[in-house]
């Protein structure tokens, strides 16, 4: 080199690199090379992780405003049921049953009460003969009892 100058080089942005501490930095990077061959792998799980965080964050925000979404729909839902329950007890209060039957079905008042007298007797209940039936009322096959529950257990507890 004349006058002991260090070569320079002149990048493509103008900018100027001594060439000796290119080549020496290129050294020390060639012994970091395994290094090296392991940074794509540790940018993709570093992207992976950030993308996962994100996912996350986006996905706790919505179930978030999922959440107060359905609460102020219960919460209409709940004054709606609040109204019906007035609504309905309005109507059938005894007053508003009163004042409909005189307005719209012209009801009144009973003024006196009328008595029927029957002068005939109720009828008799017609006895039917065991022979016209075609079963022995001495032993029923059947058992009657007072009570529903028991015609319905007595099968399943007679065994």
């Amino acid at each position: 080199m004349p006058g002991g100058a260090a070569q320079r080089l002149v990048g493509a942005a103008g900018c100027e690199m001594d060439i000796a501490a290119s080549k020496e930095r290129a050294q020390e990077l060639a012994g970091h090379g395994d290094l090296l061959a392991f940074l794509p792998l540790i940018m993709a799980i570093v992207s992976l992780a950030s993308l996962l965080l994100l996912v996350q964050t986006s996905r706790v925000a919505t179930a978030g405003y999922d959440i107060r979404r359905l609460e102020q729909l219960r919460e209409s839902w709940r004054q709606r049921n609040y109204e019906l329950d007035v609504e309905v007890s309005r109507l059938q209060s005894l007053e508003r049953v009163e004042t409909e039957a005189r307005s719209r079905f012209h009801m009144v008042e009973p003024s006196g009460y009328v008595y029927v007298a029957v002068d005939t007797p109720p009828p008799v209940r017609a006895e039917v003969a065991p022979e016209t039936t075609g079963w022995d009322e001495s032993e029923p096959s059947v058992k009657i009892s007072k009570h529903w529950w028991e015609a319905f257990f007595r099968p399943i507890f007679s065994r």
